[in-house]
């Protein structure tokens, strides 16, 4: 089984062992580091509803530790830092 079939069918397995699979996150960790979530705004493969749902999931536990939430629009980033050529 190469690599990518593998990763697919872990993600799958994970679905129905969520208690115990893979892909199993410890949110309450406290002494993690700060964990940014940056966003396309635009993004059509990992939309930013994903990114805000798992900022949400963190912020909902007792976990001190830092997350936060930063969704970039990539043409007004471009806009904000074109050149005037003259």
């Amino acid at each position: 089984m190469n690599v990518y079939n593998r990763v697919l069918l872990e993600g799958v397995i994970a679905l129905f062992n969520k208690a115990r699979g893979v892909t199993k996150v410890d949110c309450t960790r406290a002494d993690r580091a700060p964990l940014p979530v940056i966003m396309g705004g635009e993004d059509h493969v990992v939309p930013p509803t994903i990114g805000k749902a798992l900022v949400k999931r963190y912020q909902r536990t007792a976990s001190t530790a830092v997350v936060e939430y930063k969704e970039f629009f990539a043409l007004d980033w471009a806009l904000a830092r074109a050149v005037a050529r003259p």
